[in-house]
């Protein structure tokens, strides 16, 4: 596992988010899901978010996900609430 750093001020300065890499586990590895599951407990149970890498998902299907969960979080709460 590896950590990308961020550039938070303060008591966050220090934090590292988890990079978990799924292409050993999508490549069929030896014991790349054993692996896999323990980073990701441990990026659950002790930091709360990680990064997926070489997960194989598109980049036009993220940028398009990622435009419709925006324009649902921008309606007003009771046109949330209908879907």
């Amino acid at each position: 596992m590896s950590h990308a750093e961020l550039s938070l001020p303060g008591e966050f300065a220090c934090e590292e988010i988890p990079i978990l890499d799924l292409g050993p586990y999508l490549a069929d590895e030896a014991g790349a899901l054993e692996r896999l599951a323990t980073e990701l407990r441990h990026a659950q149970e002790n930091v709360g978010f990680y990064f997926s890498v070489n997960h194989g998902i598109p980049r036009d299907l993220i940028a398009r996900t990622h435009a419709n969960l925006v324009r649902f979080f921008a309606l007003p709460d009771a046109e949330k609430r209908r879907h």
